[in-house]
């Protein structure tokens, strides 16, 4: 058993990196109704601290391992802004900002590109209902470059997107 050293605050969304050997979570808000501000990284060497602690400066609303477990990704609660890190030395890597349209989710493709789910804006209440002519795009942004690929466009709100190990393959909800 290995105890990690934690902040005062709870912690939540903690991910395993797909090797086992780091473990990646984000700090509670002050009211510890959901996840906040922090994301810590946390390398399992021997070592109880954090090795990385980042500050978004907004809520998070997930966090998410590259397959190689180089990268950790945050996706803010605004569902505007990712950012892709450096898990070994917390550096920003790349920083996707969607402008007009949402980001309801993410999923790193198998050599560490990023599919981005871009939608037009929906309310929760009208998801179902009134927005099914809206339309969204997967969008695949390459790790260290400003290359993208529009792969899929089509109507509908997804809110999920998994990409399969084997490269030729995504699903969306």
């Amino acid at each position: 058993i290995k105890t990690l050293v934690t902040p005062a605050q709870p912690l939540d969304n903690i991910v395993w990196s797909p090797d086992g050997n780091k473990i990646a979570s984000l700090i509670k808000d002050r009211h510890h109704y959901e996840p906040g501000n922090i994301a810590f990284v946390w390398h399992l060497d021997g070592r109880s601290e954090p090795q990385i602690t980042f500050d978004a400066q907004q809520k998070i609303k997930t966090i998410k391992w590259s397959p190689d477990s180089k990268y950790v990704a945050l996706l803010l609660k605004n569902e505007k802004h990712l950012i892709v890190l450096n898990a070994d030395t917390g550096a920003m890597e790349k920083e996707i900002i969607s402008g007009e349209k949402y980001m309801p989710d993410f999923s790193f493709h198998p050599d560490n590109s990023i599919a981005v789910l871009q939608a037009e804006k929906y309310s929760l209440s009208m998801r179902y209902f009134e927005d099914k002519d809206k339309t969204f795009c997967v969008i695949l942004h390459k790790l260290h470059s400003d290359k993208q690929k529009i792969i899929l466009c089509s109507r509908g709100i997804p809110i999920l997107i998994s990409w399969s190990p084997s490269e030729n393959i995504f699903a969306i909800k």
